[in-house]
Parts: structure tokens; C-alpha cells; sequence
């Protein structure tokens, strides 16, 4: 997980790298992901890449858990169903959720 300098970054600033995350290793292989391609996106030091995190692997994993966190968040926004609604039901309605987040946000997929 991110180290305590990166949770003192503004709200821009961690976007800005999350957002720099999402492209590469939506495009690369996490093998073949670069942190130097993150940084330039992201537009920082490669210092402060160390700074922020411990490796390429803590930040793909901050990067996982945020997407999930949205994911999740997302499914947790259908609306209540009724009580009766079978299991079926509510199976629908979650892939559909998740399908309308998807198509938003291709990228997290």
C-alpha cells in the first residue's frame, strides 16, 4: 500500500498518478509495465515514485484496490430491491450495474 507521503499528496496529485497507473497497466503486461512510462505520464521524479510507493507492485495493488472500492461502490447503489426479489433477480441487476460501470470506465476492465 501507499506509504504515509503519498496519503499527504492533494487530491490532484494522487489522480493524476492513479490516472497514470490505470494507462499503463491497462495497455502493458504487469511484467512488462514501466514504472519510467508511470512517472513521465504522471509527470513526477522517479524518486518520488519511491517515495509514494515501495515498488511497481504496491501501487498496481493501490491502483486494484481503488478500482474495487468504486466497483463496489457502484454495485452497492442499485436499488433497493424488494424483499421477495429471488437470487436470480439480483444477479441481473449486479452484472447490469457492473456492465454500465464497465462501459464508463473501459479502461478498469
Amino acid at each position: 500500500m501507499p506509504k504515509e507521503t503519498f496519503h499527504n499528496l492533494s487530491a490532484n496529485k494522487k489522480q493524476k498518478i492513479f490516472d497514470a497507473a490505470v494507462q499503463e497497466f491497462s495497455t502493458q503486461r504487469f511484467s512488462e509495465a514501466s514504472i519510467n512510462q508511470i512517472v513521465k505520464t504522471a509527470e513526477i521524479p522517479r524518486g518520488s515514485f519511491y517515495q509514494y510507493f515501495h515498488d511497481k507492485e504496491d501501487l498496481f495493488q493501490y491502483m486494484f484496490d481503488q478500482i474495487l472500492k468504486e466497483k463496489r461502490e457502484i454495485i452497492s447503489q442499485i436499488k433497493t430491491l424488494n424483499p421477495d426479489t429471488d437470487v436470480f433477480e439480483v444477479c441481473i441487476q449486479t452484472v447490469k450495474a457492473t456492465f454500465a460501470w464497465s462501459k464508463l470506465k473501459p479502461k478498469y476492465s
